[in-house]
């Protein structure tokens, strides 16, 4: 048999695959022609199709609410119209649409003749004009419909809630939401989420309640523009949590972001700044260090040794065993940040300029490391577990509750005593008898054969000194050396900023949830508290000047409180309230000349 030439062969070997390659774009091109998959509904043609490739996720994906069940998250529907340009007549859908669009005829004509396939004639359209569209049944004019994750508090809280791209959490309480598991975090994540009694909210199916107070929240924020504002290229954080449980109930950094267009900002604005491995301050690290040689020699000699006294006992196995049991060898894993991002960037690698001998104290970790490690020496060595998920629902009827489980106790209470009055002897006494530590230091990056430096400064506050209900906490890292904003009085200070802020917020923390009438007679005694320190340089002496008197007194009777603590918030008054309700009775009385110092007290009764 003659065998055919191999030129000829290989020819049509490849007249065949070019065949089948044409073959199949003329399949393509009609399968695009009559079965576009343009993931809406089809008006004025034969297909009535909806893609919902990718929504099936952002169907199922709850609503986020703040303590008081204010949204902060919830999934809506977006709706664009379409030209598809091989069907449509331009000029007649332009007139019609124009109106309801409110767009120029010829700037839609002007869109369509300038696309070969598909023009996109609007998005996010409203709910009239989409009905007003559907009603028109034009050729070649359709609906596309998705579902779209939408942030109404726009910037507030940002950092803590996160946001979704593709229908997938990419960060905050977004990312450990993306399943809704019993557990957050690792599969041994420290938040466990209980069975509880709570009542579900009616109709909502899926929802995730935090407990972040948005009023709070928007106050550390501005606490955090204020101080970053003072520099420019300054990175801010501030949180207030229950020193006791770990509750977050406000937690913000500057500058912020909007997760409705996350993807505009720069990955410095959306990193959280809580999560970035820092240097700890050598105040800091001193602090540890003595509390470590207090629980070694109690290791050793069965007896506490007053903290005034050094102790010559060392011991390095009972120093690593605290850090563990502080939390500081753990990797961060909390409920609003993403694990895998801590020390992914530069200034993980930062080192501290200052050089000091306690070799075993760690030297880096993140600001939420520090945070609860100091928190848990001041409350006897309970490790809080800082989170924001407070309770949810999986739609099933069923609710959860977070929980931080049993705290396993740092130290031993004979230590845990001499520790936290370490800790209250190095603090600085403020207002609500709170007590603050405040610290600074530079810490500088390697880059080639530079150094870029940083000012780091940390506060830290325990509201009150002697049992903490609360921590503040802020974290700031200003670029050194840089000249303070003319409008800004004065060098950085971080304590004078934020006790002005403490004040109302300890007030609307605890003071104000009296109006919810909600609460039982032992908790509503413990809102009896002073809401401002009595000062000792206010006292009372013969002569007072006018200068001296703030104003009169105002008539509070059957004001609630709300509106009483508005009247008396530029007295700078020592209050103190007992009872719920409206104001029945008032010292000092109406009219009475006030000066700074000067002691309130209020009567509330129902009405």
């Amino acid at each position: 048999m003659r065998k055919r030439p191999r030129l000829r062969s290989d020819s049509r070997g490849k007249g065949r695959i070019v065949g089948v390659l044409a073959l199949a774009g003329v399949i393509l091109f009609l399968g695009l022609h009559f079965f576009p998959n343009d993931g809406g509904r089809r008006t004025g043609g034969p297909s009535q199709q909806r893609n919902t490739t990718g929504e099936a996720l952002l169907d199922n994906r709850g609503i986020i609410y703040d303590r008081n069940y204010k949204e902060l998250a919830l999934t809506l529907e977006k709706v664009s119209v379409y030209a598809d340009v091989r069907d449509v007549d331009a000029d007649k859908a332009a007139a019609l649409l124009a109106p309801v669009l409110g767009v120029e005829e010829q700037e839609l004509v002007g869109i369509i003749e300038k696309e070969h396939y598909r023009a996109w004639l609007a998005k996010n359209i409203s709910q009239e004009a989409e009905e007003e569209i559907d009603a028109m049944t034009l050729q070649g004019i359709h609906l596309h419909k998705e579902r779209i994750r939408y942030y109404p508090q726009k910037a507030t809280a940002a950092h803590v809630v996160g946001y979704v791209g593709k229908s997938m959490g990419l960060a905050g309480v977004e990312h450990r939401y993306n399943t809704l598991l019993r557990t957050y975090g690792s599969d041994d994540g420290p938040i466990l989420l209980e069975a509880t009694d709570a009542e579900p909210v009616e109709g909502l199916g899926r929802y995730l309640v935090l407990s972040l107070d948005i009023k709070i929240q928007k106050k550390l924020e501005r606490l955090t523009e204020e101080l970053g504002r003072s520099r420019e290229g300054s990175h801010v954080g501030a949180l207030l949590m229950e020193a006791a449980s770990g509750k977050i109930i406000g937690q913000a950094v500057y500058p912020s972001f909007d997760p409705n267009s996350f993807k505009e900002y720069s990955w410095k604005d959306l990193e959280n700044i809580f999560a970035r491995e820092i240097p700890v301050p050598p105040v800091i690290r001193k602090l540890f260090w003595d509390a470590s040689l207090i629980q070694s020699h109690l290791e050793s000699s069965k007896a506490a040794l007053p903290w005034s006294i050094h102790s010559p006992v060392r011991s390095l196995g009972s120093q690593l065993r605290l850090w563990d049991r502080l939390g500081l060898n753990d990797p961060l894993d909390v409920d609003f940040v993403k694990a895998q991002e801590v020390s992914s960037r530069p200034e993980s690698k930062m080192s501290q300029r200052q050089r000091d001998y306690y070799d075993s104290v760690i030297k880096n970790a993140t600001p939420l490391h520090v945070v609860s490690a100091v928190t848990a020496l001041l409350m006897g060595g309970g490790l809080p577990r800082p989170h924001v998920i407070d309770k949810l629902s999986a739609g099933d009827g069923r609710v959860f509750e977070a929980t931080t489980g049993e705290q396993v106790p740092a130290v031993s209470p004979l230590a845990a005593a001499e520790i936290r009055r370490l800790v209250q002897t190095q603090m600085r006494k403020g207002p609500l008898a709170s007590g603050s530590l405040e610290t600074g230091f530079l810490s500088f990056v390697e880059t080639g054969r530079e150094r870029r430096f940083l000012d780091n400064r940390m506060y830290i506050s325990a509201i009150p000194m002697e049992q903490p209900e609360f921590m503040l906490f802020v974290f700031a890292q200003l670029p050194p050396f840089s000249p303070v904003r003319a409008e800004t009085k004065g060098s950085f200070s971080i304590a004078e900023t934020a006790q002005k802020a403490t004040i109302s917020m300890v007030a609307m923390e605890k003071v104000m949830s009296t109006l919810s009438d909600m609460m039982t007679a032992e908790e509503k005694n413990e809102m009896n508290f002073q809401l401002q320190e009595r000062s000792d340089s206010a006292v009372t002496v013969a002569g007072v000047t006018r200068s001296d008197i703030l104003g009169d007194m105002p008539d509070l009777r059957g004001y609630s409180l709300r509106k009483s603590l508005r009247h008396l918030k530029d007295l700078r008054m020592e209050i103190q309230i007992s009872g719920t309700g409206v104001v029945v009775n008032q010292r000092p009385e109406a009219g009475t000349q006030v000066r700074p110092g000067d002691f309130c007290r209020l009567v509330l009764k129902p009405h």
